[in-house]
C-alpha cells in the first residue's frame, strides 16, 4: 500500500477560492511508470477519440499481478492533507468532479478480454466517484477519527472493471473561518504514480480557483499516450 506523508494544504484567509495546493516531497513514490515521455505534439491533447485501447506497458505490469492477488489493496495509494483556512466545500466538490471529467484516467475501467486474453482499458462517460463528507470532531481532538477514516480509504477494494479507481473523504472539523478540514484521497496505483499525483493536485488547484472549471485548458490524456506507445513499438 502506498502511504504518503501528511502535508498542509493552506488557503488564503481572505480569498477562499484560491487555495494553494502543495504536496510533500518526502514519502512520495517516484518513477515514470505512468508518466508520458513523448513529445507533446505527438499526443492528442483533446479527450480520447477512442474509448477502448490496450493497456500501456506500465499498466500491464500492475494489472497482471493484481488480478492474481488475494489482497486487492496491495496497490492502494492513500494520502492525507489538512486544509487550513476557509474552504468553499461546494466549490471544492465541483472542482473534484471537473478534474475527473478532464482526466480520462480517473474514468477508466480495466479488464481482460476473455476470448483473447488481451488486457484493455476503457474510458467511461462518467465516474462512480462521490465525495464522502463527514462531520467530525474539532481537529485537535479528532486524531482517532482521522485515523479510522484513513483506514477505510486505505482498505477500499477498487472495482477496476467498473471504473472505480479514485475516492476521497472530507472531514469537516467545524464551520468557522479559521477551521481545519481533513481531506483523505485514495486511488489505485494503476491510474497514477507519485509524479502524476503532483500533476493531479495542480489541476485540482486550477479547477478550484477558476470561475468556470470546464474552461480550464485541456490536459493530455493518458489513454492517448498508451496508444502512441503501442504504435511506436509496432513501427
Amino acid at each position: 500500500m502506498c502511504q504518503y506523508a501528511v502535508a498542509e494544504l493552506r488557503s488564503a484567509p481572505e480569498q477562499a477560492p484560491s487555495s494553494t495546493l502543495s504536496s510533500p516531497d518526502r514519502g512520495q513514490p517516484r518513477g515514470d511508470i505512468l508518466t508520458p515521455t513523448t513529445d507533446d505534439d505527438e499526443i492528442d491533447l483533446a479527450f480520447p477519440k477512442s474509448t477502448v485501447e490496450p493497456m500501456s506497458f506500465g499498466q500491464t505490469t500492475i494489472w497482471l499481478p493484481y488480478v492474481s492477488l488475494e489482497n486487492k489493496t496491495a496497490y492502494n495509494c492513500t494520502t492525507t492533507y489538512q486544509l487550513r483556512g476557509p474552504l468553499d466545500i461546494d466549490r471544492f466538490e465541483l472542482a473534484l468532479h471537473a478534474v475527473i471529467r478532464r482526466n480520462s484516467s480517473l474514468r477508466t475501467a480495466f479488464f481482460t478480454d476473455e476470448a483473447s486474453g488481451e488486457v484493455f482499458q476503457r474510458v467511461e462517460a462518467s465516474s462512480p466517484f462521490q465525495l464522502r463528507q463527514v462531520a467530525a470532531a474539532p481537529f485537535e481532538s479528532a486524531a482517532a477519527e482521522i485515523e479510522a477514516e484513513k483506514k477505510l480509504v486505505a482498505d477500499h477494494e477498487y472495482d477496476l472493471e467498473r471504473g472505480d479507481n479514485f475516492i476521497a473523504t472530507l472531514l469537516i472539523h467545524g464551520d468557522s473561518p479559521a477551521s481545519v478540514h481533513t481531506i483523505i484521497f485514495g486511488y489505485h496505483h494503476i491510474i497514477m504514480d507519485g509524479v502524476s499525483w503532483q500533476l493531479y493536485l495542480q489541476d485540482l488547484h486550477r479547477c478550484y480557483s477558476a470561475i468556470d472549471p470546464d474552461a480550464v485548458p485541456p490536459v493530455g490524456q493518458y489513454i492517448n499516450f498508451a496508444a502512441h506507445q503501442r504504435r511506436s513499438l509496432e513501427s
